[in-house]
């Protein structure tokens, strides 16, 4: 299965989701806001829109005509490598701009106005957040893109066609004379 992934593509494509992913989670950082969790969203959708054009230009490769369990592996390959770079990239955003981060003491950039069930750290949830935003959202999204459009796309639908003999009413037919 490896050898069908077009690795120089599914790379350029996971560097270019997560890079749209982590634009509007950097302005969510910045505003730290309970109310700006949307954004998440945003960029889950940016990056749902990403796979979704890898996965049509991989099939367009195929001749519109590939397995569908093959280019639902190569997206969700894809997808793993999103979430990869994402983390680092989050991460890498997270130790630039949120000042204390990764030293014991308690940042100075936190969440504001957070659920009353959060559980309190260092940034009040704002890193966790980020994280489980960028690994599980992205992973159901990118998941269900990868479901869902293979089929779509596939131009030979009727490779399960059925035998002219598959008719279960041809032994019992009735003749009238």
């Amino acid at each position: 299965m490896f050898k069908a992934i077009n690795f120089r593509l599914s790379l350029v494509v996971a560097s270019l989701a997560a890079l749209l992913f982590c634009i509007p989670a950097f302005f969510f950082t910045q505003s730290a806001d309970y109310k700006s969790y949307w954004l998440f969203y945003l960029g889950s959708f940016v990056f749902m829109e990403v796979i979704w054009k890898h996965i049509t230009i991989d099939s367009r490769q195929r001749d519109n005509n590939a397995a569908a369990g093959t280019l639902i592996f190569v997206s969700e390959v894809t997808t793993v490598m999103v979430i990869f770079l994402t983390i680092a990239l989050c991460r890498l955003m997270m130790l630039l701009f949120v000042p204390g981060y990764f030293k014991g003491n308690i940042s100075q950039v936190i969440l504001r106005e957070p659920a009353s069930n959060t559980i309190h750290d260092k940034t009040e949830r704002l890193s966790f957040e980020l994280f489980t935003a960028a690994t599980l959202i992205n992973f159901f999204v990118g998941s269900f893109a990868a479901v869902i459009l293979p089929f779509y796309l596939k131009r030979n639908q009727k490779s399960n066609t059925k035998r002219a003999d598959s008719n279960p009413w041809h032994l019992t037919q009735i003749k009238f004379v």
